[in-house]
């Protein structure tokens, strides 16, 4: 559940988070409520596993990179 309703973050992202309310999180992720809260409590916690796999997603790019030696 959390890798698919987190796959599309930049569903979300012309409206930003202040504006996107639950439904559209549902909507965007194909989602019901029931499953969304069953697996994330608020907004908030989702905005919070979206920068931790972002983060993740990040330094497993640059650490990639350092090993192969491409700098940019």
């Amino acid at each position: 559940m959390r890798g698919s309703s987190l796959g599309r973050p930049k569903s979300l992202g012309a409206s930003g988070y202040s504006a996107a309310s639950i439904n559209d999180v549902i909507v965007c992720g194909g989602l019901t409520k029931g499953g969304l809260f069953h697996h994330f409590p608020s907004k908030q916690s989702i905005a919070q596993q979206l920068v931790v796999r972002w983060s993740r997603s990040t330094t497993d790019l640059v650490v990639e990179r350092t090993a192969r030696g491409v700098r940019g």
